[in-house]
């Protein structure tokens, strides 16, 4: 419960991982969320969506926040499709210790650690689909 209250107040969710968007740049992310969704309202989901473009979206109709346990047979063919043409990511120690010890997060300067597009191609985002 304390995880909770140090999270949400009256107004709902008080905090954002809004700054840290910029550390999944070449990171493959796949994002899935239910459309009935009463925890995290798909507006957010949409917000980290527009902040990570390369960000695969999965849209789940009538499903709401436990998706993996509510609509498991509409998330795993999407989660399969993601798993099988993604190039896995390629950790660096370096590089993440810069990251994490930079300054300013929200201001990262990409271009110094920016993905060799032969190793791993950009994921454009599709249209969200629903299963």
């Amino acid at each position: 419960m304390r995880t909770a209250h140090t999270v949400l107040d009256w107004r709902g969710q008080t905090v954002s991982a809004s700054r840290q968007t910029n550390l999944l740049s070449d990171i493959p992310v796949l994002l899935a969320w239910g459309a009935d969704d009463k925890t995290i309202p798909p507006r957010h989901q949409q917000a980290f969506a527009d902040a990570v473009p390369h960000a695969v979206t999965v849209e789940i109709a009538a499903a709401g926040h436990y998706l993996h346990e509510t609509a498991s047979t509409q998330l795993l063919p999407a989660l399969i499709e993601f798993l099988s043409t993604t190039t896995a990511f390629r950790y660096s120690e370096t590089r993440w210790r810069h990251l994490l010890t930079h300054q300013d997060i929200g201001r990262i300067d990409h271009a110094a650690g920016a993905r060799a597009d032969a190793r791993t191609p950009r994921l454009d985002r599709p249209q969200n689909r629903t299963p």
